[in-house]
């Protein structure tokens, strides 16, 4: 019997962090195929920024040019362009993955960015090869009104629904009594996910498998949420694990018993680490920060507000976009990437300023055609041959893999004009969002994700420091089923 593909997709669960929720019993599920059902899970590097958006645009089309971050400016269209609750990547969609095949051709791509090369993101739907003229929305409904017309889905729903309610109230007092930190934006979001999209991308996952498509492709984001919201090490992102591993339970017993024969991948997109919030730290954002030092600029934060210019004139815009521990700032009045010379020239002392805030760890830039990384007391230009350079950023990773993913990174032409990373100050790295978790630069366990393999396929992914090189080589697996 011809195989198919499965790829269940964990989201922000690094490698590290997925073996000590199995030491400490939250996973039996995963344990179990390790152990009894011959797989291994390998560490592989996601590259930078190590969002989502990026990691799952190598993975399912092999090409994660230009995607810079989770929210970016795009300047030709003068589109900010967002993943998530509101997205607007559909607005500039027609410049991406142009003549690239998705792993999910004639398949299923659920909950997924980019399902199957569509604009509409984060959706419960998928491309029906049976019924090619059916929209998304179409998809959508049809999937929730089987689930819906099924007495015990919705039985178990709401069971599982009050269960999860009552455990998160009983967190959130808990929270409030020792005195935690806690992001409650994202708090409400993993909320929502657990009760809604985590339970309904299980049910859509099995019910792909029972219509037989060749692959299917599944993602899971009720841990990443709850890791924003509360910091990976709490122990309460390893309890939403187990539930997570139930899940995966549920899966692999419809595959197990389903008519078509179903091969399992499991996978994460990047990992996880403690931050601490700009905001509190300073009591406000960057954004406030650029308005004092440039006051005839009106500021447009993306997460955040918008800022006025507080005088009669303007002399221009400034955009800026955060993506956890990574910030991109663009200067609206000039086409393209804007010169690291240049910006001297318009902003005289601005680039020092941002360089020497505690909270900025570095920042990179363009100087003609060479690369640049800024740091508070140097300013080094990207090659092989600055040795101080590669002992610097030997404190974070393989010096040399690192100096290339940074490279490739600066070569996206929809990166800020100025991009910024946050510092690592006590063990924690500054987030520019509201979140105690977070992910996005470089750095300790977000750039490691992991990805679950049977011994017998005979895929190696130990060299692998982008998630592109996964796509060919998950593409080869699909055609050794067909």
């Amino acid at each position: 019997m011809k195989k198919r593909l499965i790829i269940l997709h964990i989201d922000g669960l690094s490698y590290n962090h997925l073996f000590e929720a199995i030491e400490k019993g939250y996973m039996p599920t995963v344990k179990r195929l390790l152990e009894k059902e011959g797989y291994n899970a390998w560490k592989y590097r996601t590259g930078i920024p190590s969002t989502t958006p990026f990691a799952q645009a190598g993975i399912l089309y092999g090409d994660n040019t230009n995607i810079p971050s989770f929210t970016w400016f795009d300047k030709e269209s003068g589109v900010v362009v967002r993943f998530g609750s509101r997205p607007s990547f559909q607005k500039v969609s027609h410049k991406y993955f142009k003549n690239k095949t998705p792993l999910t051709e004639h398949g299923a791509s659920i909950a997924t960015c980019y399902p199957a090369g569509a604009s509409e993101t984060f959706a419960l739907a998928y491309n029906d090869p049976k019924s090619p003229t059916k929209t998304k929305a179409e998809a959508r409904r049809s999937v929730l009104l089987r689930w819906f017309c099924n007495p015990f889905y919705v039985a178990e729903w709401i069971f599982f629904s009050v269960f999860v309610f009552v455990a998160y109230f009983i967190k959130l007092v808990q929270i409030n009594i020792n005195g935690e930190h806690v992001s409650y934006k994202y708090f409400i979001t993993e909320l929502l996910q657990e009760i809604f999209l985590h339970h309904m991308t299980r049910y859509a996952a099995a019910e792909a498998m029972k219509d037989g498509y060749p692959v299917i492709y599944a993602a899971f984001y009720a841990y990443d949420d709850g890791a924003h919201a509360f910091g990976p090490e709490n122990k309460f992102c390893l309890q939403m694990l187990g539930q997570l591993d139930r899940s995966m339970h549920y899966i692999n017993e419809k595959r197990e018993k389903n008519k078509h024969l179903y091969e399992l991948l499991i996978l994460s997109d990047h990992g996880q680490i403690s931050t601490q919030p700009f905001k509190d730290r300073r009591h406000k954002q960057l954004g406030d920060i650029l308005a004092e030092w440039l006051p005839n600029y009106d500021i447009q934060e993306t997460p955040g507000k918008h800022i006025e210019s507080i005088h009669d004139r303007q002399d221009g815009e400034i955009m800026i976009t955060y993506s956890g521990g990574l910030g991109h700032l663009y200067f609206r009045q000039y086409q393209g990437r804007a010169d690291m010379d240049a910006i001297h020239k318009g902003f005289p002392g601005l680039i020092d300023n941002i360089k020497n805030m505690p909270e900025i760890g570095c920042m990179l830039m363009k100087k003609g055609k060479e690369d640049v990384l800024i740091m508070k007391e140097k300013v080094f230009i990207l090659s092989h041959t600055n040795k101080e350079l590669l002992r610097y950023l030997s404190t974070f990773d393989d010096a040399e893999i690192l100096l290339e993913q940074l490279k490739k990174f600066n070569s996206f032409m929809n990166c800020g004009d100025i991009v910024f990373f946050g510092a690592f100050i006590n063990g924690k790295q500054i987030n520019f969002e509201n979140q105690q978790g977070g992910h996005g630069t470089f750095g300790s366990e977000q750039m490691h994700p992991f990805i679950m393999l049977k011994d017998e396929w005979n895929i190696k992914v130990e060299n692998v420091t982008n998630a592109t090189q996964l796509h060919p080589l998950i593409q080869k697996l699909i055609s050794k089923f067909a």
